[in-house]
């Protein structure tokens, strides 16, 4: 029995084509082959959108480090992410809002690629002495040791867009790059140094709002136990 032909909204094509995305990225949007999506677009007689030998940064491996394959995309799409940052640094700061300027400018700060914290290497001293009757001073120090060692093993990354902005940065049109970059921008968080890509893109990574309310919740339980705080 024949394979069923595959389907293809022609609308929906003509949007993905006028966006500017090349066959490969169109065909993966169906589920269908590339050279599928390469007869429809000859059919339509529309020209293909990547010229011959115009590459981008190439396929994103699911088995490597995510934050190393980001940090490999942005050598090619980091400075429209850094002019993305710049816009969204001045819309915060026309609000007026000192809690959400804060937030915006630390988003965009990690979507341009934050490398991980050095490894601590403490010496405690005073902040362990007399362990049954701890001070709340002491255990604020400890608990920013703690911060730090938990940061030696994070990077901060822009959001999984990055990954299709870098697939066609090079052919989409001015609006579909700014879509993706604010997507990134939005989604940037902490990733940790292991977590592979296809990791991340099936489970995600810690954003920054998810990051701040961990270590918020972890100060507030541990000062509770604190006596006279």
């Amino acid at each position: 029995m024949a394979r069923p032909r595959a389907v293809i909204d022609k609308d929906e094509f003509l949007l993905l084509y006028r966006k500017g995305f090349s066959d490969q990225v169109i065909a993966e949007h169906f589920c269908v082959h590339r050279s599928t999506i390469a007869r429809k677009r000859r059919q339509m007689s529309l020209p293909p959108i990547r010229k011959r030998g115009e590459r981008g940064p190439g396929t994103v491996q699911k088995d490597m480090p995510y934050y190393a394959e980001i940090f490999r995309l942005l050598k090619h799409v980091g400075k429209y992410i850094r002019e993305e940052t710049r816009r969204v640094r001045c819309e915060a700061a026309a609000q007026g809002n000192k809690e959400v300027q804060e937030r915006l400018y630390l988003l965009s700060w990690l979507a341009t690629g934050v490398d991980p914290a050095p490894v601590p290497h403490p010496v405690p001293g005073k902040y362990v002495q007399d362990a049954l009757r701890p001070k709340s001073e002491r255990v604020r120090h400890l608990l920013n040791l703690e911060y730090l060692a938990d940061r030696a093993g994070l990077a901060g990354v822009p959001g999984p867009s990055i990954i299709n902005l870098a697939r066609v940065f090079k052919t989409a049109d001015e609006k579909t790059k700014s879509e993706l970059v604010r997507q990134a921008i939005a989604e940037a968080g902490y990733v940790g140094v292991h977590e592979t890509v296809g990791h991340v893109l099936e489970n995600g990574f810690a954003g920054y709002d998810n990051w701040v309310e961990l270590w918020d919740r972890q100060r507030d339980v541990v000062l509770q136990w604190v006596p006279g705080t």
